[in-house]
């Protein structure tokens, strides 16, 4: 059985959890959870705010996860 945390990462600067497999962002909800019945969103298609409202501590995760998928279409400027 898959752990949550494991697949989940929570993305604290702009209120989201990351879905490690499939670069799916989910609100957080309220309650810390995650919200998988509204507002989903892949990352790539996440706008320039979205990225730049990014800490440096989220950047690095998001970072990671566009270098180790590479057909992640995003491109991120440091």
């Amino acid at each position: 059985m898959e752990n949550k945390t494991e697949r989940y990462i929570k993305l604290n600067s702009v209120g989201c959890w990351l879905d490690n497999k499939t670069g799916n962002t989910f609100p957080i909800t309220s309650e810390g959870g995650i919200d998988k019945e509204n507002c989903v969103c892949p990352l790539e298609d996440c706008g320039d705010e979205w990225y730049q409202s990014l800490d440096s501590y989220d950047f690095e995760i998001v970072k990671e996860y566009k270098h180790n998928n590479s057909d992640f279409r995003y491109t991120i400027i440091s």
